[in-house]
């Protein structure tokens, strides 16, 4: 069970904090599981309360964290130590963000852009109320699905290129087992967007504006 302050309104929460705490439980899941060396010991149906509109009433919700237990499995297959992150760094990056007595930055801003840019962004819509850095990852992450933010990415299963999405809803790009469930999802909706397309087309012109 989670709690969570954001409320529900008229049986509607905010997608992304419900996104949010679906993964935050799904964590919760997978450590028991691996706690008590059981897949079946602990159920994905996790149960999540909120206040009932703009009342103090609470309203439980069951979410299903199958998916996101699905992603999170695969990102702790990918994740990689501290030491190992930092032994991939150039043995000459500097980025020094103190200031000396007179509260000039010691580090010329040119320099620490030039930095960070060495580095790889894991931007998400999140951390534009969380990090001054934002937008400085948020412009280098173009074209990653993480910046469009953690429902879409969790819907796509963990892919991590919008080109690779397009490719898969394509079919130019083949799916491994993990992609299956959402390039055969991006395939059924590039089908209905294409039809949908060519209805417009067809369409008559007064027909349109109306």
């Amino acid at each position: 069970m989670e709690i969570k302050s954001f409320p529900v309104i008229d049986g509607q929460a905010d997608g992304e904090k419900v996104a949010a705490a679906a993964m935050q439980t799904a964590v919760y899941v997978l450590a028991l599981r691996r706690l008590l060396g059981r897949a079946d010991a602990v159920s994905p149906a996790v149960v999540l309360v909120c206040p009932r509109d703009f009342s103090n009433v609470p309203v439980a919700t069951t979410l299903d964290v199958r998916r996101q237990l699905l992603i999170l499995e695969h990102q702790l297959t990918r994740l990689t130590r501290v030491e190992s992150l930092l032994d991939a760094l150039p043995d000459d990056l500097c980025l020094d963000p103190t200031v000396d007595a007179a509260g000039r930055p010691v580090m010329d801003a040119v320099a620490l852009a030039q930095g960070l840019a060495r580095t790889s962004a894991r931007y998400g819509p999140g951390c534009l109320s969380s990090c001054e850095l934002a937008f400085f990852c948020r412009h280098e992450s173009a074209g990653r699905t993480a910046a469009l933010g953690v429902g879409v990415l969790e819907e796509l299963g963990g892919i991590e290129t919008i080109a690779h999405v397009l490719g898969l809803a394509d079919g130019t790009h083949q799916p491994d087992e993990d992609q299956a469930e959402a390039a055969a999802l991006l395939r059924t909706t590039g089908l209905i967007y294409a039809e949908v397309l060519a209805g417009l087309g067809r369409a008559d012109p007064g027909e349109r504006a109306e």
